[in-house]
């Protein structure tokens, strides 16, 4: 090689050494590139740290939400288990029983009260729905008291309503008036609804008043014997 192609070579510089200078010249370094540079290698890796801090607090705050829905399940469920045994109290045989002994005493009192204050048929409504004959007039009865001869009485009342045009179960509805005293307050106080026919009159009376009245003929006999 001679002097002047050593000395163009070194002018020129050698290819390698143009090209290091070449790529120094494309990448100048000016601010812009620098912060480029430290925004690449700084800030990025920070970026992605928050970002993963981020979702995991999202995923915490899903969690806690689904614990707290399914706390809310669970006391929803507990609050239905207490309402049903709740319903299965007043459902109890037990209760059922209470409430009608109740019910029981209740329509006690109330009836006492009312049979006191009012007054109740004791014959029953097939009796009471019983008419008259069209000219029937009613007549007027000796009344018996409990104390005379109950079977002279009967017979008494039994004729009167025939000759009224009246027999059978229609005497029913008239026997009252011919009561009075204690014989009136004893027929009275029968239990509503128990006499559907005369001759279930004459067999309560019998049992009432003939037995009273065989008990004062003995006494009678006694006392007229001494």
């Amino acid at each position: 090689m001679t002097p002047i192609t050593e000395y163009i070579q070194k002018d020129l510089g050698s290819p390698n050494h143009a090209s290091e200078d070449d790529e120094n010249k494309s990448h100048p370094s000016t601010p812009r590139s620098v912060s480029s540079y430290s925004f690449t290698t700084n800030v990025a890796p920070i970026m992605v740290t928050n970002a993963t801090t981020i979702e995991e607090q999202l995923s915490s705050l899903i969690r806690a939400i689904e614990g707290l829905t399914k706390h809310v399940q669970e006391q929803d469920a507990q609050i239905a288990r207490l309402i049903n045994k709740t319903d299965n109290i007043d459902n109890n045989p037990c209760g059922s029983t209470e409430r009608i002994i109740e019910g029981t005493i209740r329509n006690k009192i109330e009836g006492s009260s009312k049979s006191s204050l009012t007054y109740s048929k004791p014959y029953t409504q097939r009796i009471d729905s019983l008419k008259m004959p069209m000219d029937y007039q009613p007549s007027k009865f000796q009344q018996f008291d409990g104390k005379g001869n109950f079977k002279q009485h009967m017979a008494y009342f039994v004729e009167t309503c025939n000759n009224a045009g009246t027999y059978g179960d229609h005497l029913v509805k008239q026997f009252v008036r011919s009561l009075k005293g204690n014989a009136f307050d004893w027929y009275t106080g029968l239990k509503a609804g128990s006499i559907d026919g005369w001759e279930q009159v004459e067999q309560k009376c019998l049992n009432r008043f003939y037995s009273t009245r065989r008990t004062v003929s003995m006494v009678e006999l006694i006392n007229s014997r001494q």
